[in-house]
């Protein structure tokens, strides 16, 4: 059985030119495919199951159906929706950047067969009629004789593109097995809501040829085919499917959810079937994706098609606190998505206070709670649905501190020298772990927060004065890049004596994105991309390096693609992935596989890695991700953490992240110069889980253990010396434990 199992990566944060992603590349095609019937004017079976970026099911579906149209091709492209729920631009002249703004479809075409295997056609249209065509990036192609058009619907719009085949270069259209790699994208943009993009194949990166479908020209297509029309979570987490399936005969389809079987539902012809489903976990977990495995079954059960995607579980969360840590003077704000049920507040000793609520905001008193870490677990009683179907209750879990009196952070040394140990940093000699954020004027701290290095603001004096080397920043004009004069090594020149003055210790980026395009002024004064921009941040660093070889010299690089073209032009390397710093929903999951990669790459040098706080949007990130984040990067052995809180800033109402960000520096400054010198110790984990274990000069035990899933995870761990230990993880939670050795009393002679 040909499995067709959409491949996902998550979101990149910076629109290119184009409308498309520039970020992180899925290796190898997903396997979706369109059969394209030889007879003119027949529809090709409607190809669907649209996926967003950052690996979930699209909030509005999809549909796309091809045909033969003469000498052309014609795809027709329903875009579901209230059409008064979304917003684009006015119609503009050809090739306009602004219709990527708004809602639009995209469709990228790269022929089988054409001298450069690199090449491919891109075709946009917005609901306006506003259209785009490219060859690559190159907007001054244009075929001439394609036809564009749009309609508006109640419900939908639909777009129609015809291409000539012969213009595509394609001379063998008509032999079986002839073949086009194809992507169709579209933007969702609804009104007062940030953008959603979403394509067939689920890939993160639009332009890349190996992440796209195929268009089959004269294959036989199956006699039976299903198409998904919807598969989410409802808000009392019951998993919601809508499948439509061609052929009279009957069949089966199977459900799976993260691989355990759910049901076998029997399918009669072609009447769409809708289906509720209980799953087998009531966890409601934190935020995260379940994989749901479709298989469709023959009369005889024999295999037809199989898809597989990721759906998010809860689009608002199950349940909420308004922060992480608090006074025990404080009351407690509990938002609950479903009522009745009961709150439940314990300790690893046990169960410490029950109450029912009625409510879906509730308020709790910590008067009587001691300093120290709680989990707060919320159950929902039995939920009655519209339909009249009862299923057992919901429930869910979050951590939260308490302390006596607002905690403070530890001066910094007066005199603060920074130095590169191996893949470390050094804060006058003693480990040190960056960390540092990046905000706009919207950054706003309402609690005091501590940061060793900052691009915005931070309440405590910073361990690292921080400059960068100019370049002129350029934004889609003529594209994104850094604009570089004809005497920049004079200028850079310049501002390295002056880095070379000051005291030893500083932190210097020579570039932010570095991996964006460099552009030089030809005669004429027109900037042109240099096409080995990459060597000109090596003669930078060289340049710095005789300047100033005290100093510590970073560059950034959000493009993993081509990381390995800047090691030689850095001390520290600063990087981020859209896949695992700025995905909406799998950051954590992909944090691990990431850093391993660059790790190959850069060697014994140290890595500091960039979490989206706000990236991509404000409300997508949780304190708990960035958290996980923070001490994921600690126990794969990186340097630091640059918070990205630019785009808007976080808004004041985030209460609970602000919360995290003050305690975050505090806690980890508590643990981490143990951490990095005290003995390392053999420990076994759950997969679930990630720890490092070290034994202190008096056979002190400390273990920092990490929850790398969105749901709740109990496990009996062995700690070295000491037994062993039940313990539970809120999701993404980290905890630091720490053991202190008996006293042994001296052992007396018996006297009689």
């Amino acid at each position: 059985m040909k499995k067709l199992s959409i491949s996902l990566m998550t979101a990149a944060i910076a629109l290119l030119a184009g409308g498309c992603f520039s970020h992180d590349s899925v290796v190898g095609v997903p396997g979706k495919e369109i059969i394209l019937p030889a007879k003119d004017g027949e529809k090709s079976l409607p190809a669907g199951e649209f996926i967003a970026i950052g690996d979930r099911w699209a909030s509005e579906q999809t549909e796309v159906i091809v045909q033969r149209a003469g000498d052309k091709i014609r795809f027709e492209i329903v875009c579901w929706g209230i059409t008064a729920d979304l917003e684009w631009s006015d119609k503009k002249a050809d090739d306009d950047m602004t219709l990527f703004g708004g809602e639009h479809v995209e469709l990228l075409i790269a022929p089988r067969g054409l001298n450069d295997d690199a090449c491919y056609y891109h075709f946009a249209i917005n609901p306006a009629g506003s259209v785009y065509h490219a060859k690559r990036r190159d907007t001054e192609w244009g075929l001439g004789i394609e036809s564009f058009s749009t309609a508006i619907e109640p419900g939908r719009w639909i777009a129609t593109f015809e291409i000539p085949v012969m213009a595509m270069t394609l001379d063998k259209t008509g032999e079986t097995g002839a073949m086009w790699n194809i992507n169709i994208c579209r933007t969702i943009k609804k009104k007062g809501k940030d953008a959603e993009h979403t394509s067939w194949t689920g890939s993160s990166n639009f332009h890349d040829i190996a992440t796209m479908g195929q268009l089959h020209f004269n294959k036989m297509p199956p006699s039976d085919h299903f198409r998904l029309y919807t598969c989410s979570f409802d808000k009392y987490g019951l998993l919601d499917l809508s499948i439509r399936k061609t052929g009279k005969e009957h069949a089966y389809l199977q459900v799976y959810d993260n691989g355990k079987f759910v049901t076998n539902l029997k399918l009669h012809g072609t009447d769409p079937h809708i289906a509720k489903l209980k799953l087998k976990d009531n966890y409601i977990s934190l935020k995260g994706t379940r994989k749901i495995e479709l298989y469709l079954l023959g009369p005889y059960r024999v295999p037809i098609q199989e898809l597989s995607t990721n759906i998010v579980v809860c689009e608002k969360d199950f349940l909420s606190l308004d922060k992480m840590e608090y006074i025990n003077t404080e009351e407690m704000t509990c938002d609950l998505l479903v009522v009745p049920g009961k709150i439940v507040i314990r300790d690893d000793s046990g169960v410490i206070r029950e109450q029912k609520v009625m409510e879906k905001t509730a308020k709790i008193s910590l008067a009587d709670l001691k300093p120290g870490r709680y989990i707060l677990e919320y159950i929902s009683d039995k939920i009655l649905t519209a339909d009249g179907k009862t299923y057992d209750g919901k429930r869910s879990s979050r951590v939260f501190y308490i302390s006596e009196t607002p905690a403070e952070l530890p001066e910094l040394p007066e005199k603060r020298i920074i130095t590169v140990k191996g893949n470390d940093l050094q804060l006058n000699q003693k480990p040190f772990y960056l960390l540092g954020i990046s905000g706009g004027s919207k950054t706003y701290f309402p609690v005091n927060a501590g940061f060793t290095l900052r691009y915005g603001l931070g309440y405590r004096k910073n361990a690292l004065n921080y400059s960068g080397v100019p370049g002129r920043r350029l934004v889609r004009k003529p594209q994104t890049g850094y604009a570089f004069s004809k005497n920049w090594e004079e200028v850079v020149l310049k501002h390295l004596k002056k880095i070379g003055k000051a005291r030893k210790g500083n932190w210097n980026i020579l570039c932010y994105e570095a991996s964006l395009a460099v552009l030089h002024p030809d005669e004429k004064g027109t900037l042109k991309v240099d096409p080995e921009g990459h060597k000109i941040y090596q003669k930078i660093y060289k340049m710095a390096k005789k300047e100033a070889p005290d100093e510590i010299f970073s560059i950034q690089i959000d493009n993993m693609n081509v990381i390995k073209n800047y090691i030689d032009s850095c001390d520290v390397l600063e990087y981020a992935s859209g896949r695992s710093s700025y995905s909406r929903t799998n950051m954590i999951e992909n944090l691990g596989a990431d850093f391993d990669h660059v790790r190959r790459i850069a060697g014994e040098k140290p890595l500091v890695l960039w979490l989206g706080g706000t990236i991509p949007t404000p409300d997508c990130r949780t304190a708990e991700e960035i958290r996980a984040g923070v001490y994921y990067t600690i126990l794969k052995g990186g340097a630091g953490n640059i918070i990205h809180m630019g785009h808007g800033g976080m808004p004041e109402n985030r209460t609970r992240f602000w919360s995290m960000l003050s305690m975050l520096s505090r806690e980890v400054e508590a643990f981490y110069a143990d951490l990095k010198t005290w003995k390392e110790l053999e420990i076994k984990l759950p997969k679930q889980l990630i720890g490092k274990a070290v034994s202190g000069p008096e056979g002190q035990l400390l273990l920092v253990v990490l929850n790398t899933t969105p749901g709740e995870v109990t496990a009996v761990i062995e700690l070295p010396g000491f037994g062993k230990e039940k313990l539970t993880f809120t999701p993404f939670e980290p905890r630091v434990i720490r053991k202190e050795k008996p006293v042994e009393k001296e052992k007396t002679a018996d006297k009689k």
